[in-house]
């Protein structure tokens, strides 16, 4: 967490892989990391990837500083973005 402890000094928003194929892009870990920064706006590359766009979604929902940026999503999920939520797109 030391990393983000540096950026969140800096008031810049920081972008994190949300998906499959690597440890540090589990969804519990962004949910820490938005629980412990408070202030530090997180935006989630690729809306979660479509592995984990409801993860993502429910994210946006809980924390005002979470955003999804959608390239990658395929149709389905990107419905789903734009369908029953409010989510907020980087």
């Amino acid at each position: 967490m030391h990393v983000f402890e540096v950026v969140s000094s800096f008031d810049v928003s920081v972008m994190a892989h949300m998906g499959m194929g690597f440890s540090f892009a589990d969804p519990v870990n962004i949910y820490l990391m938005a629980k412990s920064f408070p202030d530090m706006r997180i935006a989630i590359a690729h809306a979660g990837e479509n592995f984990s766009t409801q993860q993502a979604l429910y994210f946006v929902q809980a924390f005002d500083t979470i955003y999804l940026e959608p390239s990658s999503s395929d149709i389905k999920s990107i419905m789903l973005l734009l369908g029953g939520s409010s989510a907020r797109c980087a």
